[in-house]
């Protein structure tokens, strides 16, 4: 089969077979491979050595091309997540079972229509999980599920508490909506279950949570400030406050009206939290402010007041240092979510460190192409995949080209998935006393577990009754009082539980061929071959006997052979037809509840004829139609050619990838793919010889979800401020196969957020926009609803989406014209209501966010404030501030009111009236200027270039400070020159510090102001400070490295002299190495005494290091020797230090040496050539 049909030479076929450590498991069957069979392309079977990756996740059989014993075929382990080919076996005895589980409802009925049988609930839309912030006043979740008779809904709390309005009186139940009034965290958190049922069994929704978020503030001890070299690279935490689920980060610097937006060449916000600096400057010298939004998990629902967010203390990056010289990339990466989920929206982050510019690039390392749906973002330092798939699992490789070198790293996507089903476990149709067996397999990372329930209760095991065997249910033995009702399989791991479902209905009647009786007479071409069809259908499963003019034909299933034939599935095969075969052929079909008969008329003539013609057929969008059509011919004489049109037009199979000519169950024909609504229509099927010519026709039904309704309006008599009245219209043409049942109305606010449409109302029954259209005198064709929840003063458009049994349509209208909502007082209050205590001494300074330009209600706006000192009895103070973009107010409380607490309040007005006050807010007056001297400690030497400073702090109180402590201001001078006074600010409560950048053997006098937000205070007393002499003027010389051990070397240099009166004395050596693909700031020291040789250790094999020797001594490091590049394995590598290339000693000159540029290449190839020439 394999041969006769692979059509590619790298087409791989997975079987059923599994190899895991040395074992292999035919999955089929659940059987281990003790045999030895070994077919095996490569000769031999894979062995796992505790190291052989592929063993561990290559773990699918498959055949392949390359093998020798099955005619160039052989096994190989593959990745069971590439999309190949796949080969499907059985056993003769299940074929049996296999036609037993395909039957459908319809089974021995007469044509009937499929939406009149009777059959148990089965869920359409799951309850999603919700989250619910900010105090909402009312909240849902809710399920949908399709039976006849129609279900009835009942929901679940932690699995055995039933939610009504007995329970609690804030419930409400309608249909398969749960609402709840006014959510309690405390009360109505939990994992929920809807459960539909009607007569012929209940089945469970999948868990949904409903949590409640929390966001709490942030420390109001203010954060101590980020200090970093320029041009080197840096980063800010957030240092967010705890919250549940999750939040989103924004920063802004100097104020919160300045954002680090994307695409910022230097700045980039981490969903981490932390904002980097690729290459600090001297203007990032400001204050930074973190944001925190309380956000919803992905596929949460939210039902939001508003969502809470809060703003931290701010944080000062202090720029100090020199330049230091450019610096290659170093790179930083994240991963969200962790772990990547199935189904989400996962964010890989790369941001460097270095000299820019920088330029970002990604690939995949094993060179495939990006999943659809991928993105690169901000400079490319984010790439995004939507909707993630298994198949993006894998490692990406972020590449950062900077202004002197490339970098790259290596990012790890390893994917997880809530248990989902390909197929889920189907319905039984079955005959009495037959076993029935269920399989529930369930894709799912970690491996899912497994249970079983009937009609919502979970299945206990009893052996020889019904049996549990993991993701296997076995009943036998049926019987329809006993076992009839819904089954479902939950399949679980530590992502959730998801269901899938099957009813069991078993079924006694006698034999009929009422649903596909025969065709009354078959015309067969001499020469041809063709089989007839016996369509009965009986429980349990009639026996079949073929006869021909009434006498029986020696025919059994499965054998072909022969003049005549029967396959497996009871059809009678004509082999090389003759006129003999002319007669009639009856199928008889027997058990024990009776017998049933049809017969049809068998002609053989000279010619064609279309044996197996196209019937009409109906297909969900996107997925595969096929149509048949076979026609019967005399093959010895003449050629057959089809020809396909679709309402009268010829289908090009090669321009229109929809279209294919193939064969589908031994039957010629042509398959739809992906088919679209477009592709509905009649198609015909052209059979022609070079004399004869047959047509056969069908229709194609591509149902799915609604088209777009049309004409959507608003009814200009029903506006009011926050409501308006829309009609639309809707013909049978957009049903697409299925009635539309419901509508979501969708709005464009164009003033405020143009093209971006937000769902306003979803779940409009369809019969009740009908109702409510007749109330208002529309025309039948005509719908209208009320949407209400709307804006003041704000412009809307609106579109209109119908839903049907199918899904939600995806097209909606076209946008109604806009229409303005009247004016009203603003509805809400203004936000982040806070103080700012660094304002001008004596003065409040109340702040707040102001309205969004959606929330102003009409014209006029401007701000009410409302404060008072805390505890004060007496009426609150008001002051009106215009403008609608104002936002802080100041007031002069006096310098004898500094740093007290004041209650304030504000709310937004406009010309119509005054909103909803916000919270009261206790917030700080300005502080006043420190009164306190700081009394000086002592002060040291530290180096040749720095001195250290001590003091007593001061006491960090309101009356001692005037306000809160911010820090102390450290002044200093050089002895002979009072009139150049340099200071240093160190914040937050110290009592040290060192003053860097003087100048060796010199006196400076030095003291301490302390500072608040307001300023500094009075100068102190003053203490005399002195740094040592210099640290050593000169390097060492004549560095050289020897081999010393396999992970260690023996470094030799000449030492250095500090003679000389402006030099400490020498204290020792350090011996300073890092690989040479990174840099210096990596490297690891080792420290001597005064000696001329040290052994460096814990070093690796085939690397190449770089090495510089210093002196020191008290004060401070000396000179670096020059650049000495070595291995473990051959001591020194010849180097010419004025160029980026190299050249070796054992070529006769550098002049001509081969160059070569520095890379990952270069490093290997040195470390090799080094090993080569100490060897000679």
């Amino acid at each position: 089969m394999v041969v006769e049909n692979d059509l590619r030479a790298d087409t791989v076929w997975f079987t059923s077979g599994s190899y895991y450590h040395g074992a292999l498991m035919w999955s089929g069957d659940d059987i281990v491979d003790t045999s030895g069979a070994s077919y095996w392309a490569s000769g031999q079977k894979p062995v796992y050595d505790g190291q052989n990756n592929d063993v561990e996740v290559f773990t699918k059989v498959a055949y392949v091309r390359g093998g020798k014993s099955i005619q160039g075929y052989g096994w190989k382990i593959v990745s069971p997540s590439i999309p190949s080919a796949y080969i499907c076996e059985m056993l003769l005895s299940n074929v049996l079972a296999i036609r037993i589980e395909n039957r459908d409802f319809g089974y021995g009925q007469r044509s009937v229509n499929e939406r009149e049988i009777e059959r148990g609930p089965v869920m359409l839309e799951q309850p999603r999980p919700l989250a619910i912030f900010g105090g909402p006043p009312d909240a849902y979740i809710e399920c949908k599920a399709q039976a006849n008779p129609h279900p009835l809904y009942s929901w679940h709390r932690s699995g055995n508490i039933t939610v009504t309005s007995v329970l609690d009186n804030r419930y409400t139940l309608s249909a398969g909506r749960f609402s709840i009034q006014n959510p309690d965290g405390n009360i109505d958190a939990g994992m929920y279950q809807c459960m539909a049922e009607n007569k012929y069994g209940k089945i469970l929704s999948d868990p949904a949570q409903i949590l409640f978020g929390y966001l709490h503030h942030f420390s109001p001890v203010k954060l101590e400030d980020v200090e970093a070299n320029k041009f080197e690279g840096s980063r800010i935490s957030c240092q967010a406050p705890a919250a549940y689920p999750e939040v989103g980060y924004t920063w802004f610097y100097n104020s919160i009206a300045e954002p680090v937006f994307e695409e910022n060449k230097n700045m980039f916000v981490s969903s981490s939290g932390y904002l980097y600096f690729s290459e600090v400057q001297p203007t990032d010298f400001r204050k930074y402010f973190c944001s925190v939004t309380l956000i919803a998990p992905i596929k949460y629902d939210t039902a939001i007041n508003q969502p809470p967010s809060r703003i931290s203390l701010g944080v000062y990056l202090r720029v100090t240092g020199t330049e230091h010289g450019y610096f290659k990339p170093y790179i930083y990466t994240h991963t969200f979510p962790s772990p990547a989920l199935k189904g989400s929206k996962v964010r890989l982050e790369c941001v460097a460190y270095g000299s820019r510019p920088l330029q970002y690039a990604w690939h995949r390392r094993d060179g495939r192409p990006f999943e659809q749906g991928t993105e690169l973002s901000d400079l490319n330092r984010v790439l995004t995949i939507k909707d993630a798939k298994i198949e993006a699992e894998g490692d990406y490789v972020c590449t950062v080209t900077g202004r002197v070198g490339v970098t790259t790293k290596v990012v790890t996507l390893s994917m997880e998935a809530k248990p989902y089903f390909t197929h889920g476990i189907g319905d039984r149709l079955a005959d009495p006393a037959q076993t029935v067996e269920w399989r529930c397999l369930a894709v799912a990372r970690p491996q899912p577990t497994y249970t079983w329930y009937k009609n919502g209760v979970m299945i206990q095991n009893k052996p020889g009754v019904i049996e549990v065997k993991k993701h296997r249910l076995i009943i036998y033995k049926v019987n329809q009082d006993k076992d009839g009702g819904m089954y479902q399989c939950g399949a679980t791991n530590i992502h959730g539980t998801t269901f899938s479902y099957g009813q069991l209905k078993v079924l006694s009647f006698a034999p009929t061929f009422d649903r596909y009786p025969m065709v009354p007479q078959y015309s067969l071409p001499q020469g041809g071959n063709f089989s007839i069809p016996c369509g009965v259908e009986g429980a349990p499963t009639p026996d079949i006997t073929w006869l021909k003019n009434g006498s029986p034909l020696s025919v059994i299933a499965g054998d072909t052979i022969g003049k005549f034939g029967m396959t497996l599935l009871n059809d009678l095969v004509f082999n090389n037809i003759d006129f003999t075969d002319q007669g009639r052929y009856t199928c008889k079909g027997t058990n024990m509840y009776g017998e049933a008969e049809n017969s049809t008329f068998i002609t053989v003539i000279r010619g064609i004829t279309i044996s197996i013609p196209p019937t009409n057929t109906r297909v969900a969008v996107n997925r595969t139609a096929f149509l048949s059509c076979q026609a019967s011919y005399d093959s010895k004489n003449f050629d057959l050619s089809y020809q396909w049109t679709l309402n009268g037009h010829v289908i090009n199979f090669t321009d229109n990838a929809f279209f294919s000519s193939r064969e589908l169950g031994g039957y010629e024909g042509i398959s739809i793919d992906q088919a679209q609504f477009y592709h509905t229509g009649r198609y015909t099927c052209e059979a022609r010889t070079t004399i004869h010519t047959a047509r056969a026709s069908a229709d194609l039904f591509v149902e799915g979800p609604p088209g777009a309704p049309a004409g959507a309006y608003v009814m200009s008599s029903y506006v009011t401020s926050d409501s308006v009245q829309l009609a639309w219209t809707i013909t049978a043409q957009i049903n697409h196969g299925s009635p539309i049942y419901s509508y979501n109305i969708e709005a464009e606010m164009e003033n405020v957020r143009p093209g971006v449409w937000e769902t306003v109302k979803h779940g409009i029954f369809e019969t009740q926009a009908l109702n409510d259209a007749r109330t208002m005198g529309l025309r039948s064709d005509q719908r209208v609803t009320l949407v209400d929840g709307l804006l003041p003063n704000v412009h809307y458009s609106f579109r209109v989406r119908a839903i049907n049994d199918l899904g939600e349509g995806r097209e909606a209208s076209r946008k109604s014209v806009s229409v303005k909502t009247p004016s009203m007082a603003p509805a809400t209050a203004p936000k982040n209501v806070r103080g700012y205590d660094k304002g001008k001494v004596g003065t409040l300074n109340i702040v707040w966010d102001p309205l969004e330009v959606y929330e102003y209600g009409g014209n006029g706006v401007g701000y009410t404030v409302y404060f008072k000192r805390q505890g004060d009895i007496k009426d609150w103070f008001k002051a009106n501030v215009n403008g609608s973009k104002s936002s802080m107010y100041t007031y002069l409380v006096g310098v004898d009111n500094y740093y007290l607490e004041y209650e304030v309040m504000v709310a937004a007005y406009n010309e119509h009236g005054a909103g909803p006050n916000s919270t009261v807010k206790v917030i700080m007056s300005a502080e006043g200027m420190p009164t306190q001297t700081v009394l000086m400690g002592d002060c040291d030497n530290y180096n040749g270039t720095a001195f250290s400073v001590s003091w007593n702090p001061i006491e960090d109180t309101r009356e001692v400070m005037k306000g809160k402590l911010k820090g102390y201001r450290v002044r200093y001078w050089h002895i002979d020159f009072p009139e150049f006074v340099t200071w240093r600010d160190v914040y937050g409560q110290q009592d040290t510090v060192i003053i860097i950048g003087a100048e060796p053997n010199t006196n400076y006098w030095a003291s301490v102001q302390v500072m608040n937000n307001a300023g500094v205070g009075p100068n102190g007393e003053i203490r005399l400070a002195e740094t040592f002499h210099l640290p050593p003027q000169n390097y060492p010389r004549h560095v050289k490295v020897w081999t010393h051990s396999e992970h260690s070397v023996r470094v030799t240099w000449q030492g250095v002299s500090t003679m000389s009166n402006d030099e400490e004395s020498l204290q020792g050596y350090i011996i300073r190495v890092w690989k040479i693909q990174e840099d210096i700031r990596t490297a690891t020291d080792t420290v001597v005494d005064i000696q001329s040789e040290a052994i460096v250790k814990n070093l690796q094999t085939q690397t190449v290091y770089v090495l510089r020797v210093l002196g020191f001594s008290l004060g401070g490091d000396g000179l670096l020797s020059p650049h000495v590049y070595f291995t473990v394995e051959g001591g020194n590598i010849p180097f010419d230090p004025t160029t980026t290339e190299t050249c070796y000693r054992m070529l006769d000159d550098c002049n001509t040496a081969t160059w070569i540029r520095q890379s990952s290449f270069t490093i290997f190839y040195l470390t090799f050539l080094s090993i080569v020439y100490n060897i000679l």
